[in-house]
């Protein structure tokens, strides 16, 4: 058989050479190779591996489906969460509740005060809700005049006066019967396909006094959908009842298949027939959402296969290796030589070189020809190269402060806040104001990268505010800030870190705190910030602050830590290399951390 099948590929070998011989271009000598050295074998191994392939194509079919289908609910579930989390801005901030116990007690006309409730609430709904993408109308009125809708609608979706209106004939008196037994809890309601969150607005003392309606806006909150291959429609469920149905089939038919199938969660069914059914179910809060999903099978499978007929059409070739090398030294080496001097040429910074014709083949003038253009689009493209870097450079500034995250959630400090005043804490509401700061200044609510030097301040002013409170009279701070740079821009969050980290290592043997803060301008466009505290860092210590400072990540690494490592690392960025921080023991006995930075940000000129 060995015998057989030497002689026969040496046969196939010199009616190849026989064809390579003639000059007939490159495709067709090509073909003739593929047909005699693959067609059989690939065919053969095509009959071999199809089965193979089948049996492992559903499961891996099911496993990508579920997951893309998991991942998209998730991102379903983080849009409902930010959606609720707007929705307490209406009782956490005071506006409204304010405007309606000066209605309530106000010495003017019930007219005007009338006209200055109205003013109030809606100018508040539109600044919080009017250009929110996640709604489409919101709604409020009062329990006490329940038929009055103060009301703001989307300017950039499809809101408009028209759904108000239908709210207040089709879906007020439905909210009026569910608020009442709502208390603190959020409902979902789906009327006439449109989704409207509903939840009571409190006093003080948790005492509804309004209801606030949003109606959502469905391509917003599940547009995560439509990437899943073979999208067709959904169907979505809160607590049983349907808030969205997109399927092109009968109203509920994909929960009606699941129902007779007897289905559980996250589950991929009837792949290989038209359509295929993704069901899975999250947990939000305290309310349970159903997502079910149609895929067209057909769809899926072709974007599947074609991976696989890829890896086959590779493994196909291994035969073929041997038999084309020498057609290819002759027909496609040397001219490949060729490019690749040419190549060199650009490597070597000559951007833009043209090359002479290369081989005898049309493909390889063409190939000369596009490598002609090539090299001139490249010298096009590397004058872009810089502004690229500049993009990427802020990438990755949003990327490190984006480590930086709160501790505690605002509205929850808002409570506790309001409970000290009540009981007369006036200490205690003090510092949750500080917390409160502190935590603003690392929300960055209006996404604001650089803020000028007194705000900066003001947090770190906030966390001693805090300190001073733990340590009564054993804290001292000394300030020497120049009062000129206190309008410059610097990086958000660079100075608090480095404050409490000198107020962690800094006790002395009194068991009190000194810390001394100087901000002073060097060398007209250098601004430096030196925080300076008792204590003399061990080996150990400068060991470890040279390893943060390195971008090093310590195990179990505390908040502290993260905070130098993220500061340094962020300065470097925006300033250059020679920017940063430095911490390090004076001749004074002094450990004193340094943070070097530029007065104006290096685009800036």
């Amino acid at each position: 058989m060995i015998v057989l099948y030497n002689n026969h590929m040496e046969s196939i070998g010199r009616k190849f050479r026989k064809i390579a011989g003639r000059k007939y271009p490159l495709k067709w000598n090509m073909i003739v190779m593929l047909v005699a050295g693959w067609l059989l074998p690939l065919t053969l191994a095509a009959s071999v591996m199809f089965f193979y392939i089948s049996d492992k194509l559903e499961s891996h079919l099911k496993e990508n489906i579920s997951v893309s289908a998991e991942k998209a609910a998730e991102i379903c579930k983080m849009n409902f969460s930010d959606a609720v989390g707007a929705s307490r801005n209406a009782s956490y901030l005071n506006v409204i509740r304010d405007a309606y116990t000066e209605y309530n007690v106000g010495e003017d006309s019930i007219g005007q005060r009338k006209r200055q409730l109205y003013n109030t609430v809606t100018d508040f709904l539109n600044d919080q809700y009017r250009y929110n993408t996640s709604f489409l109308t919101t709604m409020v009125y009062f329990n006490s005049d329940p038929d009055e809708i103060y009301y703001t609608y989307s300017n950039i979706k499809s809101g408009t006066f028209d759904r108000v209106q239908y709210f207040e004939t089709e879906v007020l008196d439905k909210v009026h019967e569910e608020a009442k037994g709502l208390d603190t809890d959020i409902l979902f309601l789906n009327v006439g396909g449109n989704i409207y969150m509903v939840r009571n607005m409190m006093t003080t003392g948790f005492q509804p006094f309004a209801v606030i309606i949003m109606e959502l806006d469905p391509s917003a909150m599940f547009k995560s959908f439509e990437g899943i291959m073979g999208y067709q429609g959904y169907e979505v469920y809160l607590d049983g009842q349907q808030v969205a149905d997109t399927n092109s089939g009968e109203p509920g038919s994909i929960r009606s298949f699941y129902e007779l199938n007897d289905t559980n969660d996250h589950k991929v069914h009837n792949i290989g027939q038209k359509n295929t059914y993704v069901y899975n179910k999250l947990r939000f809060e305290s309310h349970d959402m159903e997502f079910m999903l149609s895929l067209d099978t057909r769809s899926v499978m072709n974007e599947q296969n074609f991976t696989y007929i890829i890896g086959f059409f590779l493994v196909s070739m291994i035969p073929m290796i041997l038999l084309v090398i020498w057609f290819f030294h002759r027909e496609v080496t040397r001219p490949v030589s060729e490019l690749v001097d040419a190549s060199r040429e650009i490597e070597n910074g000559n951007l833009g070189f043209a090359m002479c014709q290369i081989g005898n083949s049309r493909e390889m003038v063409y190939l000369g020809e596009a490598f002609n253009q090539m090299s001139a689009e490249l010298k096009h493209q590397f004058d872009t190269i810089y502004s690229e870097e500049l993009a990427l450079r802020d990438a990755k500034i949003k990327a490190l402060q984006s480590q930086i995250n709160p501790h505690f959630l605002n509205n929850t400090l808002e409570i506790i806040n309001w409970e000290a005043r009540m009981n007369g804490n006036y200490k205690a509401s003090g510092m949750i104001e500080a917390l409160s700061t502190m935590l603003e200044a690392t929300l960055d609510r209006k996404k604001n990268s650089y803020i000028a030097l007194s705000e900066e301040l003001s947090y770190m002013d906030a966390y001693l505010y805090i300190i001073a409170r733990r340590f009564e009279d054993k804290l001292e701070i000394h300030k020497n800030i120049d009062n000129n740079l206190l309008q410059v821009k610097v990086p958000r969050l660079i100075i608090q870190p480095i404050v409490e980290n000198a107020v962690e290592h800094g006790v002395d043997e009194q068991n009190r705190i000194i810390i001394h803060i100087n901000i002073i301008l060097r060398d007209e466009d250098t601004l430096i910030i030196e925080i300076k505290n008792h204590g003399v860092l061990l080996p150990a210590d400068e060991k470890k602050i040279e390893y943060l400072l390195g971008g090093g990540i310590e195990r179990d690494e505390k908040s502290v830590s993260i905070g130098i490592r993220n500061v340094n690392q962020r300065l470097k960025i925006i300033y250059g290399p020679d920017c940063g921080l430095k911490i390090q023991t004076n001749a004074e006995g002094y450990t004193v951390s340094t943070l070097t930075l530029l007065r104006y940000f290096p685009d800036e000129g």
